[in-house]
């Protein structure tokens, strides 16, 4: 949607603004459509004005929804409920009722019992003053200079490759964990083979998706922080491909596909099989597989710094790439937040993050030595 014809535009950015100063990654404009055998179809269930993901220092992932609406023309009672509906269908732990006017005192009662705060805009100015937010920069993907800059890159991505356009805005939000890592890589891998697309778009690109990805990554890595290090890989194997069950099915087809052919080479032509039985059910798991291990400990080591990765990859995306900030003292600036900002630790594990894309093949090299020099502008 464009920037100009975009109602409630400026709740919504101030909305963003306030949950971002407060530890979330924020989205706008979350659409929920309907999918039918892996298929987008024309029916949209509903739309998320803004949400809100907060990951803490046990890597655990928190969800907020607003619903940001300027007009008076909605009740009140049905839109809580309405909002309440949608918390519970992607298990949202809080939800926020925004209106231009509300009366709190009349709906706290219900909205309390539904895990809502209603707020007008004047009790969000308040809030604003209380959490030192109301002079806090406008970045990332609430900055105003940058909305109509994202807008055309993600049109030209729509046009270019619709399939990867429809998961990071739509389909990522209801995804199993496991699901939005193989389909963000995939993703990523797509981005990279564009060939009409210019190269500054598709940095951005990378680095929107690679966010989204960390994302997924940190509350994939959440349960494993608690298991040693020798049971991690296990772990991460199995629930990789959906849990126990699910990856003993696949390598159990797998098997049985390898024992049928190789019958059949053996009957037809007097050959074995070319590949072992252990090689050959290996594919069942991603070619990425050992990097995401790697990834996955070097997270474990320094969780308190990896919360903040999703964070600082969005400030790379929108800041530095798209908005052409110098980037002189930016991650401090926007970060001052938060006494538990370590701008060296972080840095590293988001370096981290972008040496997985290289290493998995979705970062071509030119592009990961300009992505580690952005990182050098943001570093003390």
């Amino acid at each position: 949607m464009k920037k100009g014809n975009e109602l409630d535009l400026d709740l919504k950015l101030r909305m963003m603004r306030f949950l971002w100063y407060n530890g979330y990654f924020t989205r706008r404009n979350i659409n929920l459509l309907r999918y039918t055998y892996g298929k987008k179809t024309e029916q949209q269930y509903t739309d998320i004005d803004v949400l809100g993901v907060r990951i803490d220092e046990n890597l655990k992932q928190h969800l907020t929804i607003c619903d940001c609406k300027s007009g008076i023309t909605a009740k009140t009672t049905e839109r809580i409920f309405w909002l309440a509906g949608v918390m519970k269908y992607l298990g949202v732990e809080r939800g926020i009722f925004l209106r231009t006017q509300v009366m709190e005192g009349k709906y706290i009662d219900l909205a309390k019992r539904l895990e809502i705060i209603p707020l007008s805009l004047e009790q969000l100015s308040e809030l604003e003053k209380a959490y030192n937010v109301e002079s806090k920069p406008y970045v990332g993907a609430f900055n105003k200079d940058v909305l109509d800059k994202d807008n055309i890159i993600f049109n030209n991505l729509r046009e270019n490759a619709r399939q990867v356009y429809d998961y990071i805005h739509f389909k990522y939000w209801v995804d199993p964990v496991q699901q939005q890592i193989t389909s963000l890589v995939a993703s990523e891998s797509k981005i990279d083979k564009l060939s009409n697309m210019r190269e500054e778009e598709k940095i951005f690109l990378q680095l929107y998706i690679l966010s989204l990805l960390s994302i997924s990554i940190l509350n994939f890595s959440a349960p494993l922080l608690i298991i040693s290090k020798k049971e991690k890989e296990y772990h991460v194997r199995e629930n990789l491909l959906g849990g126990r069950i699910e990856s003993m099915e696949r390598k159990r087809l797998l098997e049985a596909f390898y024992d049928f052919m190789s019958k059949e080479i053996s009957t037809r032509y007097q050959e074995k099989y070319p590949i072992s039985k252990k090689d050959f059910t290996s594919h069942i798991y991603p070619r990425y597989l050992k990097y995401l291990l790697d990834l996955i400990e070097r997270i474990c080591l320094k969780p308190i710094a990896a919360v903040y990765v999703p964070k600082l990859l969005d400030v790379l995306a929108y800041e530095l790439v798209l908005n052409k900030d110098k980037g002189d003292n930016i991650a401090n600036q926007i970060f001052s937040y938060n006494s538990n900002f370590d701008i060296i630790e972080i840095s590293k594990l988001t370096k981290d993050f972008i040496t997985f894309g290289q290493r998995s093949g979705f970062i071509s090299n030119e592009r990961y030595n300009r992505l580690k020099d952005l990182m050098y502008i943001i570093e003390p």
